[in-house]
């Protein structure tokens, strides 16, 4: 089998037109303008292109394909990373694998949790996860979530479960105290 960069014209060609010198020329040029347009297509693919690239490039490249979980105070592997699985991302997009992947991302733990699983409104869910949250994550991951939800899908709020094992002591104490008794007349002590 002939390799797509090594195939000339001229193997493709009847034998009576592989002597003539038109031809061989042809096919020779053919050859060299092949070699170099792969070796421009090589450079030219995407995910190359970001293992090599600079990061004020990879930050315009994020806004660009719209990466949804991009941030430009990550380090630049993570940006990397974010970059190449954006087009994943975007062909999964509104389904609770990927608001499972955001939660992921965010939280240490966390799922969320579909209305018929729960008894809720139809498109609504939740999301179930153990980390301590405040304001400021909060609001990152409603903006977050807008971007990869459904849009018909609405929140209806994050439980935060916690898992208390406290430790229960348990005491007994007596105490004895002498009491004199009282005499009465009326006890026959016989």
């Amino acid at each position: 089998m002939i390799k797509f960069s090594e195939g000339e014209l001229l193997q493709m060609l009847p034998s009576q037109m592989k002597n003539d010198i038109d031809m061989i020329c042809l096919s020779y040029a053919i050859k060299e303008c092949l070699a170099k347009l792969l070796k421009y297509n090589i450079s030219t693919r995407s995910v190359q292109f970001v293992d090599r690239a600079p990061e004020k490039v990879l930050d315009v490249l994020a806004v660009e394909l719209r990466c949804p979980y991009y941030d430009e105070t990550l380090d630049i592997e993570t940006k990397r990373a974010l970059i190449k699985n954006t087009m994943k991302w975007h062909s999964r997009a509104g389904t609770p694998a990927v608001v499972n992947e955001l939660i992921d991302t965010l939280f240490d733990y966390g799922a969320s949790e579909e209305w018929f699983d729960y008894g809720g409104k139809p498109y609504h869910f939740k999301v179930k996860t153990t980390d301590l949250l405040n304001a400021d994550t909060l609001n990152k991951f409603q903006v977050l979530l807008k971007k990869s939800k459904n849009v018909r899908s609405h929140l209806d709020g994050v439980e935060i479960q916690r898992e208390i094992h406290p430790k229960a002591y348990c005491g007994i104490g007596m105490y004895a105290r002498h009491r004199p008794a009282a005499i009465h007349a009326d006890y026959d002590f016989s």
